[in-house]
């Protein structure tokens, strides 16, 4: 099988499965419970706040991380920091605890860097630990 025809089966199975997810999500919903939530009304405006804050403090933490990574010499794009980011952040929901993320993230930047894995696994840990202080003030504060 030559390579743009096993990429695009690959492509056509991930999307076959996505539609299929969703497909079985759609047929587990009780109708009467969707009913009742489409009748309510609904305040679009502070749904749109809220999405767009979780957004920035989300993407403020990858910034964050990036910098971490930077200061300690190691080369690595903004770009690659969102796209571990963003990776880290959904297996947080996936895998079992809330650090699966952080170990795929310490995974991959350190495949991405062979020469310095113990600073890029670092990294993560302080990147957690840094997000706790700051958890923590935040708490302390309100």
């Amino acid at each position: 099988m030559d390579q743009p025809l096993k990429r695009t089966a690959l492509q056509a199975f991930k999307l076959l499965v996505a539609i299929g997810l969703i497909a079985w999500l759609m047929s587990t919903l009780d109708p009467k419970q969707v009913e009742k939530l489409a009748a309510r009304d609904k305040n679009w405006l502070l749904l749109a706040i809220s999405v767009a804050l979780i957004l920035s403090g989300v993407i403020v933490s990858f910034y964050r991380w990036y910098l971490i990574v930077h200061s300690i010499g190691i080369q690595f794009r903004r770009r690659d920091a969102i796209r571990l980011g963003f990776l880290g952040y959904f297996f947080n929901f996936v895998m079992v605890g809330s650090v699966g993320g952080d170990v795929f993230k310490a995974v991959f930047i350190a495949r991405e860097q062979p020469t310095r894995r113990a600073e890029a696994v670092a990294s993560v840990v302080v990147d957690r630990v840094i997000g706790l202080f700051a958890l923590l003030v935040l708490t302390s504060v309100a």
